[in-house]
């Protein structure tokens, strides 16, 4: 009994860290691990968890448009941080995914050690990997 209790519970940890919350960007509060103005984070000492062996999930903004980025993927909505247009996420930690507004698309180099690659990514939260970088390009209304 206890060996499929502890079964299901894995098993709902695991869909849960997978799952795609409903509610929009927008509608949740920026998290107190971000760099409070958007920025590089340079003067940004702080340091957050994710990363292996220093390499973490990074996003590198090419655009003028402020984007949303998650620090962790399994919290979305608590942990979304505002990534100023002509802006990166080096320094801020491992960031986790990249939400894409309602009506909107966006184009994005990843590139990671294994193989790079273009992606056009719709509404709603798209998720990079540790070993990602991902560069948005552009971003637009269909």
């Amino acid at each position: 009994m206890r060996l499929r209790t502890a079964a299901a519970g894995l098993a709902a940890v695991i869909a849960a860290s997978f799952a795609l919350p409903a509610a929009s960007a927008s509608a949740a509060a920026v998290s107190d691990q971000c760099p409070r103005d958007g920025r590089s984070a340079a003067a940004d000492t702080r340091i957050l968890g994710g990363c292996v062996f220093g390499v973490c999930g990074t996003v590198y903004n090419r655009t003028s448009e402020t984007v949303s980025v998650t620090m962790n993927w399994g919290d979305i909505q608590n942990n979304i941080c505002r990534l100023n247009g002509h802006a990166n996420t080096e320094g801020w930690g491992d960031v986790d995914g990249i939400y894409v507004p309602t009506q909107r698309k966006m184009d994005v180099f990843i590139t990671a050690p294994f193989g790079n690659r273009w992606v056009a990514w719709g509404p709603g939260w798209h998720k990079i990997s540790t070993d990602e970088y991902a560069h948005i390009d552009r971003i637009y209304k269909p």
